[in-house]
């Protein structure tokens, strides 16, 4: 996988390839549960973004395989929260007057990201080499309890809990700035609704999602994450950074590799969350036991995909700046721990 996130596509073929790994049973790959069968074989396609994104991929997943008892996939409906209602003349003119600012807000953000300030130097920062790091996966049947005792969704709680995983993983490396309040950002891709069904696309942008960091509980950390992601879903961001995208292509090519650049380099990473089948599938008639979710980028990334009840966190990041970057899964899964308990109490 690591070879793979670096090789490119040929452009004179189609922008995606499938590679079968057979593993013998003498190998150390094994997993020794098998004893009168093969080992299921290691299935792995390589997707150019080029030909759609995470949503409209797993949409073609759920053509080409079936839930155990032959019916449809059945997938996890990561649902927007409701906007509340307002019952007082007061508290509609209050609402009024801030969404005019989180529209001003929004729309300024769009537009001098990519000229605006740099993210703190951590040692989660860096953009040359790459190394998958496969995390080990979380109970979904914990975040559902999170989710039901804290009224957060289920992105307000991975992205706090991702925060309080590299917030641990600074302190760990001795890293200076885990003291402070470190700005760490996540260009985010947004998915816009009203989506065609069953076709190929790209319907979605950038959008830049502030990280909750510095000392603090989990508890807290939360509620920040919660307020961060309800801001940045009533922002006009996505949009304004959509017309953005459609003007630069207009400018050619080299000004669309400046700008994307220029975006992504002030970030300290990518964070994608995309649901995945709540129960385990067939494909061309084998279960399969796991999926594992992996984008490279010009900066880190951070990619989590839910499969049969659980929540997978993989990293691609640069091995000599973010050494002993397993440490960060570790520390995703005590969060979530922490938090549940929380909620327990």
């Amino acid at each position: 996988m690591n070879e793979a996130t670096l090789k490119p596509f040929d452009a004179e073929s189609p922008l995606w390839d499938c590679v079968v790994v057979t593993r013998k049973k003498t190998s150390a790959a094994w997993d020794g549960d098998a004893k009168t069968s093969p080992e299921p074989p290691v299935v792995m396609f390589r997707v150019s973004h080029a030909i759609g994104d995470g949503i409209a991929l797993v949409d073609v997943l759920k053509k080409v395989s079936t839930a155990l008892d032959g019916g449809d996939m059945r997938l996890l409906d990561f649902k927007r929260r409701a906007a509340k209602a307002h019952k007082s003349v007061l508290a509609v003119i209050w609402a009024f007057i801030t969404f005019i600012f989180v529209c001003i807000y929004g729309a300024l953000k769009a537009v001098f990201t990519a000229a605006g300030p740099y993210d703190t130097k951590t040692t989660f920062k860096g953009s040359r080499k790459r190394r998958v790091v496969v995390c080990p996966p979380i109970p979904m049947e914990d975040v559902k309890k999170i989710k039901n005792g804290s009224g957060c969704t289920v992105n307000d709680i991975v992205v706090a809990a991702l925060a309080g995983a590299i917030q641990q993983y600074l302190e760990e490396m001795g890293d200076k700035s885990a003291a402070k309040k470190p700005l760490i950002r996540a260009a985010t891709p947004y998915a816009f609704p009203n989506r065609v069904v069953g076709a190929l696309t790209n319907s979605w942008t950038f959008v830049s999602l502030t990280f909750p960091m510095g000392v603090m509980s989990a508890a807290e950390r939360l509620s920040k994450a919660q307020k961060v992601c309800n801001f940045m879903k009533r922002s006009p961001e996505p949009y304004v950074t959509r017309a953005l995208n459609e003007v630069v292509a207009t400018a050619g090519p080299d000004v669309q590799r400046q700008v994307v650049f220029d975006y992504m380099s002030r970030h300290s990473m990518v964070f994608t969350n995309v649901p995945g089948p709540t129960e385990p599938i067939l494909l061309m008639g084998s279960r399969v036991r796991d999926i594992v979710f992996a984008c490279s980028n010009l900066v880190n990334q951070v990619s989590v995909f839910s499969y049969a009840g659980n929540l997978r966190l993989t990293l691609v990041v640069d091995p000599d700046a973010t050494p002993d970057a397993d440490y960060i899964g570790e520390a995703f899964a005590r969060e979530i721990q922490t938090l549940r308990a929380n909620v327990s109490n």
